[in-house]
Parts: C-alpha cells; sequence; structure tokens
C-alpha cells in the first residue's frame, strides 16, 4: 500500500510538472501575440507566474500529506470544521480547526522538503492575530462568492481546495480541483478570485 501511495504521488509530481510546462506555453502564446512588453519585462513576468505556480505547488503538496497525516485520526477527524494553509517564513504550515474554533493539529514543512514538524496541541486561534486574520478573510471572501451567486463548482468525486495568498494591494483566492482518487489528476475548472 505505501509503496502504491509513493509511486503515485510520484506520478502526480511528474504530471505536475507537465502542467507546469502547460500553463508557462499557455502564457507564452497569450503574450506573444500582443507582444507590448520588453523583453526583460516578460522575462519578468515568465519568473512571477512560475514563482507563483511554484508556491501554489507547495501549498497543495502540502495539504496534501497534512490530510494524509490526520484522516487515519479519528479523535481529530470527527471534530475537524476546517483547515488553513499558510507560508511562515521559510515553512508552509497547515492547521486543523474544530468546530469550536481552535486549531487541534498543526503541522509545518520544511520547504522544499517533507520534512515536517508535527504538534498535537490544543489553542486558540485568537493567540496567533495573523491566523485568525487569514481565517476571516477567507470565510468572508467565500461568504461573498456565494451571496454573489458565482457559478464556481466542479465535478462529481472532486473538491475544490482553496488557497488564500496575500498581496501588495490585498489578496487571490484560487480555488484549485483536488481528487481523492489516486490516479486521477484534475486539470482545469479552477478558479481565482481578486481582492482588496
Amino acid at each position: 500500500m505505501f509503496i502504491k501511495q509513493f509511486l503515485n504521488r510520484q506520478s502526480y509530481e511528474k504530471d505536475i510538472n507537465t502542467h507546469r510546462l502547460l500553463l508557462i506555453s499557455c502564457f507564452t502564446i497569450v503574450y506573444s501575440q500582443t507582444n507590448n512588453y520588453t523583453e526583460a519585462e516578460l522575462e519578468q513576468k515568465y519568473d512571477s507566474i512560475i514563482q507563483e505556480g511554484n508556491l501554489l505547488y507547495r501549498y497543495e503538496k502540502t495539504a496534501w500529506l497534512f490530510s494524509d497525516m490526520y484522516i487515519n485520526k479519528p479523535e481529530i477527524r470527527e471534530t475537524a470544521a476546517t483547515y488553513l494553509t499558510y507560508e511562515q517564513g521559510d515553512s508552509i504550515k497547515c492547521i486543523l480547526i474544530d468546530k469550536e474554533g481552535k486549531c487541534n493539529f498543526e503541522v509545518s514543512f520544511v520547504k522544499r522538503s517533507t520534512l515536517c514538524l508535527v504538534r498535537h496541541l490544543y489553542r486558540d486561534l485568537s493567540d496567533y492575530d495573523y491566523e485568525n486574520n487569514r481565517l476571516n478573510t477567507r470565510t468572508k471572501i467565500l461568504k461573498n462568492i456565494v451571496e454573489n451567486k458565482y457559478e464556481v463548482g466542479t465535478i462529481n468525486g472532486y473538491s475544490l481546495n482553496w488557497i488564500l495568498l496575500p498581496t501588495e494591494n490585498g489578496y487571490k483566492l484560487y480555488a484549485i480541483n483536488g481528487t481523492q482518487k489516486a490516479e486521477e489528476i484534475p486539470i482545469g475548472n479552477n478558479y481565482l478570485f481578486i481582492t482588496n
């Protein structure tokens, strides 16, 4: 079982690299059709796209590994209401938030590695204003999406993974398709919401 999961993850990572190349190719075609940019400006745009793509991949991979860690812990899983993933220094951190709004499981993944620090704890989010602010911001944006009746959805058997990234002027909220099916990688039908 472990070997199959490991091989599936290697296949997943190989497919992710293919998707990155496809994404870069699409942007290249779009920018080459209306080239009002200098070579240096294009290079900067490409670099920022790759950097953000890599960050999104790290968030997704971290959330995937994180869910594998708590899914077999019924005492934690049964009380879970949501989770929050965010960047902290050179790590990506995931916290599981229970129905009372408290963190009961926390994992920090070191940059570019699967090494992690696992903490079973029970603490208030209010002790960490940053986490509380991120969670409240994501909740407000999602509420706005629902109230404005944006047609956001996914195919049966898939779910949307919500990634909130801070920007200079606000936030980007990505909704990326995910699945628990071992040998499937969803492509497309992702969403991006930009807000201040």
